[in-house]
């Protein structure tokens, strides 16, 4: 599988990837469906590839199957950054897991990674879903409106001024929206202290709930 092309690729030990091997061949579910007091379970489902959600292992392994994909975009044009005359300073990409941004500085450029992107996905079974994508343009640092890209049959939509994005949990379209970040985590943050104050806990417990489960978000 691409996953074992790639841990031999790293350099793991042998007993590691005869490790990960069997293990993978122990990861299995079942569904449930409730009922009112019924209860109906599907046979056991064997997992064939991919890796386990919810495993501590998966999302450390999934990383390790995007390292190729990240050298690919390295190796492409990119944004080159920095003051006027001294811009050498080269972003291609943000990822975090399966949080992905690219950097480019045309429309054409962009293009060309998106066909890397496809050509990289058929080989890890990582898509890129269209829907979940978006361009975006920005001129002189402002946000313009953009026809969007191509991505194998697909198309991503293209953002104007108004539209909002998220990448990694933040709202962004010209920078990072703190006011609408700011709504967001407030209503969340209340939203949980009013459960947990429905919870009879005494005042010192309730304090340590509070700073678990409130505070954090």
């Amino acid at each position: 599988s691409w996953m074992d092309m790639v841990f031999k690729w790293l350099g793991f030990n042998d007993n590691i990837l005869n490790f990960i091997s069997k293990i993978r061949s122990t990861w299995k579910t079942r569904l449930e469906v409730k009922s009112g007091n019924t209860i109906i379970r599907s046979r056991i489902i064997l997992f064939k590839k991919g890796f386990l959600q919810g495993d501590a292992w998966s999302p450390v392994g999934f990383c390790f199957g995007e390292i190729p994909m990240g050298i690919l975009l390295e190796e492409t044009k990119g944004y080159l950054m920095g003051k006027p005359g001294e811009r050498d300073l080269k972003l291609t990409h943000n990822l975090f897991i399966d949080d992905l941004k690219t950097y480019q500085p045309d429309h054409k450029t962009q293009q060309i990674v998106n066909e890397i992107l496809i050509r990289s996905s058929e080989d890890t079974g990582a898509h890129y879903g269209a829907k979940k994508c978006a361009e975006a343009v920005y001129i002189r640092g402002k946000l313009i409106k953009s026809e969007g890209l191509e991505l194998g049959i697909e198309r991503i939509k293209g953002m104007g001024p108004e539209d909002i994005y998220k990448f990694l949990g933040f709202e962004q379209g010209e920078g990072i929206l703190k006011t609408v970040m700011m709504d967001r985590l407030v209503t969340e943050m209340t939203s949980r202290i009013e459960v947990l104050t429905t919870q009879e806990l005494n005042d010192r417990n309730l304090m340590k709930a509070i700073n678990t489960r409130a505070i954090p978000v």
